[in-house]
């Protein structure tokens, strides 16, 4: 539910206002804190937070990890293919906009092209999705909602990414993280784990 609200909110914005307009809006509130939290919580969205989310899901038990596993090959697959194939070379805001007329947070490499979509949302919105499916816990679920959010808002305080750019990537790791799920819940477990057992007995 909040995901819609967030998706539907940020919706209502692109369809009144375009991308410049609300990039300069967003871009004019920010203060040394905020700097200091974004350029770390976007870091959340990162490829490297499959490399830990994966080796604990496989010490919890094979399914959650065939899911997570999954979920970040179908991430890096999709998105490869849509920002360096289908929208190659589209403007980030630091090269649209221009730099010069742009707050930037010190310390931060700016891109400047391949936007389309937001790559850190479309994982983190993803990871958040199969995390709340495996967890059945509707107060984990509204965290990990926050800091997928947070995640996007920080590609958009950080200029490298327009509004547009996170919520497709939003939309798209939902996806991403339902066709995991979808997927290796297709798979038969019980005769899956006779055979795995079978096998670790056979070489014992």
């Amino acid at each position: 539910m909040p995901t819609l609200v967030f998706i539907a909110l940020s919706g209502f914005f692109l369809l009144y206002s375009n991308r410049s307009e609300i990039h300069f809006f967003i871009n004019g509130y920010h203060a040394e804190w905020a700097d200091t939290l974004f350029k770390w919580v976007t870091h959340l969205g990162d490829g490297a937070i499959f490399a830990i989310a994966i080796p604990l899901a496989f010490i919890k038990n094979l399914r959650w990890f065939f899911i997570i596993a999954s979920t970040a090959v179908i991430v890096l697959f999709v998105t490869s293919i849509l920002k360096q194939w289908i929208f190659q070379g589209l403007p980030r805001p630091s090269l649209f906009l221009g730099e010069e007329n742009l707050y930037l947070v010190p310390g931060v490499k700016m891109h400047t092209i391949n936007s389309f979509p937001s790559g850190h949302t479309t994982a983190a919105f993803a990871l958040y999705f199969v995390l709340c499916f495996l967890l059945d816990n509707k107060l984990g679920s509204f965290l990990l909602f926050a800091l997928a959010a947070l995640v996007g808002y920080s590609r958009i305080y950080l200029s490298q990414h327009f509004l547009i750019d996170v919520v497709v990537g939003a939309m798209l790791g939902l996806i991403c993280g339902y066709m995991a799920i979808a997927l290796i819940s297709s798979w038969k477990w019980d005769k899956l784990e006779v055979k795995i057992q079978d096998l670790v007995k056979g070489n014992a």
